[in-house]
């Protein structure tokens, strides 16, 4: 597999790329540093290293700009600045004011993978493919590049999905920040379920939790909508990720090495939700089948579960119940759940229930009905 290298030289050789594709490395050159920094920062880009003129040009002006070495040093500091990881390596000519200097702006540099500072045009070309040659396949975004290849060509920002999976191939095992950034992932992850149908309403961004739910609710594993594993993997991965007072309990867990493998689980977990969307239908076609299918599957739901629910309020209608209060502080009668406020001056007390309906919040599924009541 030939490798990616972008060259930024203001004064591009043929030769040079042409030898290069000999040694299965493909050349794309850019002639100023800023266009340079642009292309590798470019969404749709993969590259596996940088080579850099010393002598070049810093920015796009005008054809009677002179290069300059300084350009190197703004080089260097531009793929600091842009948190740019890949490797690089300075090749260049000689015989030009400032040389000297070279060896100084290299060496200022965390760079453990190469003990040349630079190498000399053209004399030294061969050298340089055979140092890019055996210093790629090392570095870690190589490596996740290959591995996780399906995923990456097929994801929408493979440069951030790159950033994740360096988690664990560099063993940040105790750095609890790769939960902010898949919890940004989710966002994508949640916009595409809608798309699916498989969300009956939009994705806001404040409701991923309750996206989550909707998810995991039995009809979507009966129907094979969602499988129980990724059923299991959104809880998971949303309750760990989203923000809230409980992340500051697990950023502590981590940081303290409490949870020493939690880092690991939520990214495969991650990863299996993705593995998941990934095998859904790619067509528009199919899509719009699977949303009808969605559709329709919620529609008996909801048909069967009205006359269960009608027969539910029938047998409850009328009752003279006890009013209780459970350990998370919902007021209910019964299978009822009633107002807070009303009930307060009632708890230990018989009450009547009237105007049952279904309950629509989040403990509808321990108090499917909600009722007003009177007080005999």
């Amino acid at each position: 597999m030939k490798l990616k290298v972008l060259w930024i030289d203001d004064v591009p050789n043929e030769a040079f790329m042409d030898r290069a594709y000999e040694k299965d490395i493909v050349i794309t050159n850019k002639k100023n540093v800023d266009a340079g920094v642009e292309e590798i920062l470019a969404p749709t880009s993969s590259y596996d290293a940088i080579v850099l003129d010393a002598n070049c040009l810093k920015h796009e002006t005008d054809d009677d700009s002179m290069p300059e070495v300084s350009a190197l040093l703004y080089a260097l500091q531009c793929l600091s600045k842009k948190d740019i990881k890949l490797p690089w390596f300075v090749y260049t000519g000689g015989g030009f004011e400032g040389e000297t200097a070279i060896s100084y702006m290299v060496k200022g540099c965390e760079r453990n993978y190469d003990d040349h500072d630079y190498y000399k045009k053209p004399l030294e070309m061969n050298l340089l493919f055979e140092r890019i040659l055996e210093v790629v396949p090392k570095m870690a975004e190589y490596k996740i590049k290959h591995q996780y290849k399906d995923l990456l060509s097929w994801y929408y920002s493979p440069k951030d999905l790159i950033k994740i999976l360096a988690f664990l191939e560099e063993r940040k095992y105790n750095n609890p920040e790769v939960f902010n950034m898949i919890r940004k992932e989710l966002d994508w992850v949640m916009e595409q379920c809608y798309c699916y149908g498989l969300l009956l309403e939009p994705y806001q961004g404040s409701n991923l939790a309750d996206c989550s739910k909707f998810l995991g609710q039995d009809i979507m594993e009966k129907n094979d909508f969602v499988p129980l594993h990724i059923q299991r993997c959104f809880h998971s991965t949303v309750s760990i990720c989203n923000e809230g007072s409980h992340r500051l309990k697990i950023d502590a867990y981590v940081k303290e090495g409490k949870a020493p493998y939690l880092v690991q689980s939520t990214i495969y977990e991650f990863l299996n939700i993705l593995t998941w969307l990934k095998s859904l239908p790619s067509t528009e076609k199919d899509k719009q089948i699977l949303k009808m299918k969605v559709a329709y599957a919620f529609a008996d739901e909801q048909s069967n579960e009205s006359d269960d629910l009608k027969e539910l309020i029938k047998q409850h209608k009328g009752n003279t119940v006890l009013v209780e209060q459970d350990e998370n502080g919902v007021c209910h009668c019964g299978k009822c759940m009633v107002l807070t406020r009303d009930a307060m001056p009632f708890i230990g007390k018989k009450v009547k229930l009237e105007s049952i309906t279904r309950n629509t919040k989040d403990s509808r599924e321990k108090y499917p009905l909600f009722a007003r009541f009177k007080v005999e």
